[in-house]
C-alpha cells in the first residue's frame, strides 16, 4: 500500500491535488530447474487500477495505471 497526502501545486494554495492510495500484490515461487534452484516473481503496482496524479514542483502528469512485472532468477 502507498498512500500521498493532498498537494498544492502553485504558492497560493488554489490547485489542490487530491491524495490518493494504491496497493500492490505479490508473489514468489521457489522450485528447481535441471537441478538449479529458480525462483519465479509475479507482481502487480496499482492492483485497483486508480487514476491519479503525480506532482513534481508545480508540474503534474498522470500516475502510472496497473502494471504487471514477471521475473525469473536462476541460481549457477
Amino acid at each position: 500500500m502507498a498512500h500521498t497526502s493532498s498537494i498544492y501545486l502553485d504558492s497560493a494554495n488554489t490547485l489542490e491535488l487530491p491524495s490518493v492510495t494504491t496497493f500492490g500484490l505479490g508473489a514468489r515461487y521457489r522450485t528447481k530447474v535441471a537441478g538449479k534452484a529458480v525462483v519465479l516473481r509475479a507482481d502487480v503496482d496499482n492492483l485497483t487500477n486508480e487514476r491519479y496524479w503525480l506532482a513534481s514542483g508545480t508540474f503534474a502528469t498522470n500516475g502510472a495505471g496497473r502494471t504487471l512485472m514477471l521475473s525469473a532468477s536462476v541460481d549457477f
